[in-house]
């Protein structure tokens, strides 16, 4: 399977993640089956458990998906999550 194939079913199966709350409790679980099912190479699964960002990103994760990998593995990150200065941000000076 090509690499970027990889990375589509990768970043696939962190949107399922997110929206998908029993796919989500069995990944906290049981992620080699998981990622089995995905079709995920099992040579990810290091990465993926230690959630590691720069591990993240030479998997080939999107950075924006990476924070909600993130609030996958630590439900409490979603807290402190903020976009409240995006509308200063992103006027044009």
């Amino acid at each position: 399977m090509s690499t970027s194939d990889q990375t589509r079913r990768l970043n696939l199966l962190v949107e399922r993640l997110v929206h998908e709350p029993s796919l989500r409790e069995r990944y906290l679980t049981d992620r080699d089956a998981v990622l089995a099912e995905t079709g995920i190479d099992p040579a990810s699964a290091p990465a993926l458990a230690s959630g590691d960002i720069e591990a993240l990103g030479a998997l080939g994760m999107h950075p924006i998906l990476q924070m909600h990998y993130q609030m996958v593995l630590k439900p409490h990150m979603a807290a402190h999550m903020t976009v409240r200065h995006y509308p200063e941000l992103s006027e044009d000076p």
